[in-house]
């Protein structure tokens, strides 16, 4: 019996000690947006995760090509945004600098990888900046557009493909 005890005791205050780091969130991301954050994928105390790719994959992929969705008025527009570049995404007031596309995206302990140049579950990385200031670092993923999205009210975020180099 004091052993369950006990395991409950110790469940309860790891529970509140993860509640209370969530509180924290966004005073972290405020002060370095970039540090501690792998796409939403690494809690905050943890180093983000480093993208690991071979020359070939890295140099097969020259762009991506995004979508925006207006959820108001339904609108939807499409960008071709250059890896390593950053774009003006019209009259939304959003920002977007792909920051890497992986076509085979993997995440293990060594960081992240592609597969193989095959986009058989793309993602990219982006940064979004809304009237000048960031506000979203993180992946996108083309085939699960559910994981990790684009927070933001009005405008939906969505990677279609990426863009071979030729």
């Amino acid at each position: 019996m004091r052993a369950i005890a006990l395991t409950l005791l110790v469940t309860g205050a790891l529970i509140v000690g993860c509640g209370s780091e969530a509180e924290k969130a966004p005073e972290a991301a405020a002060a370095d947006p970039l540090q501690g954050v792998a796409g939403g994928m690494l809690g905050l105390d943890e180093q983000p995760a480093s993208i690991n790719l071979v020359d070939e994959v890295r140099s097969a992929w020259a762009a991506v090509k995004l979508s925006v969705v207006d959820r108001e008025s339904g609108e939807v527009r499409e960008y071709l945004v250059e890896v390593g570049e950053r774009q003006d995404l019209k009259d939304t007031g959003l920002t977007v600098e792909v920051v890497a596309f992986v076509p085979d995206f993997v995440m293990d302990e060594g960081g992240i990888s592609s597969h193989s140049e095959e986009p058989n579950n793309p993602a990219v990385k982006v940064l979004v900046q809304e009237e000048g200031k960031i506000d979203y670092t993180g992946w996108l993923f083309g085939a699960m557009p559910e994981i990790h999205p684009f927070p933001h009210e009005r405008f939906q975020l969505l990677l279609v493909e990426g863009v071979p180099a030729e």
